[in-house]
Formats: C-alpha cells, sequence, structure tokens
C-alpha cells in the first residue's frame, strides 16, 4: 500500500510536531506520564 505509507509518517510527523510543543508546557504540569500513555494509545 505505497499511499497509505507517505500520509501515516505525515499524520505521525504532525501528530509529534504539534505534541512537542505541549510536552514543554505539559512537563512543567506533570502530565508527562499521562501523554506518554495516550500516544501510545493513538500509535
Amino acid at each position: 500500500m505505497p499511499n497509505i505509507c507517505p500520509s501515516l509518517f505525515e499524520g505521525l510527523f504532525f501528530i509529534l510536531e504539534e505534541l512537542r510543543d505541549n510536552i514543554k508546557e505539559m512537563h512543567l504540569f506533570g502530565y508527562t506520564q499521562p501523554l506518554s500513555h495516550y500516544f501510545l494509545f493513538i500509535l
């Protein structure tokens, strides 16, 4: 499925870019652990 792979990596990279800034803020509030569980649930 050559069409799904690029879009999958695109979506995953977009999620990582969005979460990168959120992790910096959430880490201050101690939400790093729940966020990691939520991220694993997405994968």
